[in-house]
């Protein structure tokens, strides 16, 4: 017994180490009050309201606000499902209050329920990484990923919005592709299929992210055959996933057919985006909101990239050409900084694959003077300290949900002593102008 343990590498100790950590820490954190796991707020309150009105029978809130549907699409609440039946079981069974699914204990379980999605995002990325490098790399990573990033204040204080669930849901979209590109068989294009649906269900333009395998495939094989000749022998299995991936979007084909009688709908009204004025520099550098400012442990994607271009250059691109993609969107969206939240949060879905170019950047620090790796390993200590101190800066909204500069930024960096007053504070903030950014008005 105690042999096989040993044996057990050291990645899955740390997946193990997560889900205990995260219990005990929140189980200690919210005291055993009731009101403290309540999750359902925000975006996910949309979201959950798939689960309260067709389930529950409660009236929907787009008809009491005399909207003619749900802008958001049903993806979430179709996540939500587990935590949900559960739940329902445990109220049955206890003759408690359903509360339209938004009792304490189905609070309780969805806030778990993030947790678990998130684990299993980090179980699929161990599997891709396992692919090209050794179980030291993959288990900084993996604890990188976790503590160094913003997707950690989701985990802990929005579990259920989108990001857990999509950065699983992509990821392990990333692992049965490498999988089927590599193996050809129908249990992999099943998972392509299943995550592809999803993902677009949760959010449609998620679609993109289809780019990062046929990219691969194309690179990978270029040169190895008639690459017409090999989709014509594997389109059973495309076919497959394109019929899979339809069955669980038309739901959503459904029920705005239902409400519009119009099968695709665009449900946002006036928000948009403005594809010739994109704010890439303000997404990655703006103190308001820049991914790089609130989450720098990303800058290392960038000599990962470099060290991945010349190990994998199919990989190389295959990533590349989605994030840029992908950025694209997220920068030409009206509101940028997507409101209250940490950090560019619209990019945690993809930190699946950043961490790829990061673990190529790390296995080739891991091989370096021992003095080389010590360094670097206490800048991603200190790259984790300031992500979890500003993660409860965020909570106690030190650092502000959408407003802040860099004057603000400088005041509070790795301190909460403020030696100002309210109004001195305030006159450092600027908070944006969301008239003018839905009529395409682009600003820091």
């Amino acid at each position: 017994m105690i042999k096989r343990l040993k044996n057990i590498p050291p990645s899955i100790w740390l997946l193990f180490a997560l889900v205990i950590f995260f219990i005990s820490y929140n189980e200690i954190r919210k005291g055993g009050k009731k009101d403290a796991f309540h999750v359902v707020k925000s975006d996910a309150q949309f979201y959950h309201e798939y689960i309260a009105v067709y389930i529950f029978g409660q009236e929907p809130y787009f008809s009491r606000e005399k909207k003619p549907i749900n802008k958001y699409t049903m993806g979430m609440a179709v996540s939500y499902l587990p935590a949900i039946a559960t739940g329902y079981v445990i109220c049955e069974l206890t003759e408690q209050d359903h509360n339209h699914g938004k009792s304490y204990v189905y609070q309780h379980l969805l806030f778990y329920l993030g947790l678990l999605y998130t684990i299993v995002g980090l179980v699929f990325l161990r599997l891709i990484l396992k692919k090209w490098f050794g179980e030291i790399a993959i288990t900084i990573v993996l604890g990188l990923i976790f503590f160094g990033t913003n997707l950690y204040y989701y985990i802990i204080f929005e579990p259920i919005m989108a990001h857990p669930v999509s950065f699983a849901l992509l990821t392990g979209f990333a692992y049965y592709s490498l999988q089927l590109i590599e193996k050809r068989t129908y249990r992999y294009a099943l998972g392509v299929g299943i995550t592809l649906g999803l993902l677009t269900l949760i959010r449609p333009t998620n679609i993109i992210v289809g780019i990062f395998p046929l990219v691969y495939f194309l690179l990978q094989y270029r040169g190895q055959g008639n690459i017409m000749t090999m989709l014509k022998k594997d389109f059973p299995k495309l076919l497959l996933i394109l019929t899979i991936s339809f069955l669980l979007f038309f739901p959503q084909m459904f029920y705005w057919h239902h409400y519009t009688g119009k099968w695709f709908t665009y449900s946002y009204g006036k928000e948009g985006f403005f594809w010739n004025k994109p704010a890439i520099l303000q997404v990655l550098f703006s103190f308001r909101k820049g991914w790089l400012i609130y989450t720098p442990l990303m800058f290392f994607i960038i000599p990962g990239a470099v060290i991945c271009f010349k190990k994998n250059k199919p990989l190389f691109w295959a990533i590349t050409i989605y994030f840029l993609l992908n950025l694209y969107i997220i920068s030409s969206w009206w509101c940028w900084w997507y409101g209250g939240s940490f950090g560019m949060r619209t990019l945690i879905d993809c930190y699946g694959l950043m961490a790829i170019f990061i673990c190529f950047f790390i296995d080739y620090i891991l091989k370096k003077k021992k003095v080389v790796v010590g360094i670097f390993l206490l800048i991603f200590i200190f790259l984790v300290y300031l992500n979890l101190y500003q993660t409860r800066q965020a909570r106690i909204c030190r650092i502000h949900f959408d407003s802040m500069t860099f004057m603000a930024y400088k005041k509070v960096f790795l301190t909460d002593r403020l030696t100002l007053t309210k109004e001195e504070w305030e006159a450092m903030l600027d908070s944006p102008d969301y008239d003018a950014a839905i009529q395409g008005k682009r600003f820091w």
